[in-house]
């Protein structure tokens, strides 16, 4: 897994309830970007790290030109997290990690269906601290606090990879949750 960057290499934090934005563009193992006739599909699994708990119902959701998702036909592909996407789950907390899996398919010059999968992880920051929205709350109940903001990252490249190599990656990084291992993987394994 790794941290979500803008263009200038800076990790990505975003206010809980505002929207991101994300541009991606896939690559092949030889680093040619795709263009849209050899995409099948594009998933994407949001969960919160600390638990793996499946944020707002996005659990391998296509995003292939719908739910936010739209790819051109350069193989240019923008992906809008809403500001449903982006909650504290725990208040308690002064900023939380949320794991964004994004998967795609397409079909390979020997026609061949392949498919890659990336992770990035996004520090979404808790506006209030618990005290101020205890007293938000108190005095001004009806004052909506939360404001949503484009946060706009540019030339994410997503890349497939030799599948030796991204299952060596996955048995070092994943160490599975129970209920995450049930879902999605075992023991570093797709299931």
């Amino acid at each position: 897994m790794s941290t979500l960057n803008n263009e200038d290499g800076i990790p990505v934090e975003v206010d809980q309830g505002e929207s991101l934005i994300v541009d991606m563009t896939f690559k092949d193992p030889d680093r040619e970007i795709f263009n849209k006739a050899a995409i099948q599909d594009i998933t994407v699994t949001l969960l919160n790290k600390k638990d793996y708990s499946i944020i707002n119902n996005r659990s391998e959701q296509t995003v292939l030109d719908n739910n936010g998702g739209i790819l051109d036909a350069d193989g240019s592909f923008e992906l809008t997290l809403s500001p449903d996407d982006n909650p504290i789950i725990d208040e308690t907390l002064l900023e939380e990690v949320h794991i964004l899996i994004v998967s795609f398919t397409w079909v390979d010059e020997a026609s061949n269906t392949q498919k890659g999968i990336e992770k990035y992880l996004i520090t979404v920051k808790n506006i209030e601290s618990p005290d101020e929205a205890v007293r938000t709350e108190t005095t001004i109940p009806d004052m909506d606090l939360t404001g949503i903001k484009r946060v706009k990252t540019k030339h994410i490249e997503i890349e497939t990879h030799d599948p030796r190599a991204v299952q060596e990656a996955r048995d070092r990084e994943l160490t599975p949750h129970p209920s995450f291992c049930s879902l999605y993987f075992c023991k570093g394994v797709p299931k």
